[in-house]
């Protein structure tokens, strides 16, 4: 089966985790320069689309898990590295011990 890479709304993206956490390795760990290369692609994604301002205020999704992926907000998980100390490879390691637990939880 494929799997969703992203999730491109108005105002937010959702990428799957091992995407950010490929491009930072080969950034080599200069996860704030992903961090604003991901800002600068929803910047040119949404002037694209030229939407028009969101007059509705809708909760963000800020996960969608499968059995073998999770795509999460950006913000949320640059955010969770930053609180980290720039500890990327904790993050990366505690989300992924996160899927893992909810995906046992569910089961097959």
């Amino acid at each position: 089966m494929s799997k969703q890479r992203m999730v491109v709304t108005d105002d937010q993206l959702l990428i799957d985790m091992d995407l950010i956490f490929s491009a930072i390795e080969q950034a080599d760990g200069k996860w704030e320069q992903v961090e604003q290369d991901m800002s600068n692609y929803v910047k040119m994604v949404r002037d694209m689309i030229k939407s028009p301002a969101v007059t509705v205020s809708i909760p963000h999704q800020r996960m969608v898990i499968t059995d073998d992926q999770l795509l999460i907000d950006m913000d949320l998980l640059f955010n969770a590295i930053r609180e980290a100390d720039g500890d990327w490879r904790k993050v990366a390691t505690d989300m992924n011990a996160y899927l893992e637990a909810i995906v046992g939880m569910v089961g097959d």
